[in-house]
């Protein structure tokens, strides 16, 4: 289900993603350098709804967006199956069956002109592969994705990255790299 601006995905498109904790305070000033420069040249950041990477990304493209007067919220959250299960209300809200701590954001995407992409969320798949299938999503809607800090290759970030190498789509590191 695709909730808010559909269009948003004809427009250049970069993933940012990285760890939910262990970066520093430099990995994240860098990510939010990545940020304004990709927004800056028109394009649209794409997350996965999680904490620590994907909360920067999100929080910072709606400050972007509210700085510069911007009609559309440059932002694209794609939702893993098994996220919590959400709705769409009568007046175009997002609300979640139980409290998450994006569950704000989420609904200040799609009410803001930005899109929010939750996949057949009916149809839970066991926790791991629903980042998978999420992540994977992710790369294949992408020209570019930005990493916060590559930490540990056995993390999600790392299977993410791998996937982008093997589709071709292009990555930077925009913190630490304790792996290549």
């Amino acid at each position: 289900m695709r909730i808010g601006n559909k269009s948003l995905i004809n427009h250049p498109t970069a993933a940012f993603i990285g760890p939910r904790h262990g970066y520093d305070s430099t990995d994240e000033q860098l990510f939010r350098t990545a940020l304004d420069d990709w927004l800056n040249d028109g394009g649209v950041v794409m997350t996965g709804g999680a904490l620590g990477a994907d909360s920067i990304a999100m929080n910072h493209t709606i400050q972007w967006a509210e700085d510069h007067n911007s009609i559309e919220l440059p932002l694209i959250i794609v939702l893993p199956r098994s996220s919590t299960p959400m709705t769409l209300t009568d007046s175009g809200h997002v609300t979640a069956a139980s409290p998450s701590s994006n569950s704000d954001l989420f609904d200040y995407t799609a009410t803001h002109d930005g899109l929010l992409i939750m996949r057949n969320l009916g149809e839970c798949l066991p926790r791991g592969a629903a980042y998978i299938e999420r992540d994977d999503l992710m790369v294949r809607l992408s020209n570019q994705v930005f990493v916060l800090a590559y930490l540990d290759p056995r993390s999600g970030t790392g299977a993410t990255i791998r996937r982008a190498r093997k589709h071709d789509v292009p990555v930077t590191v925009c913190g630490r790299n304790l792996v290549d």
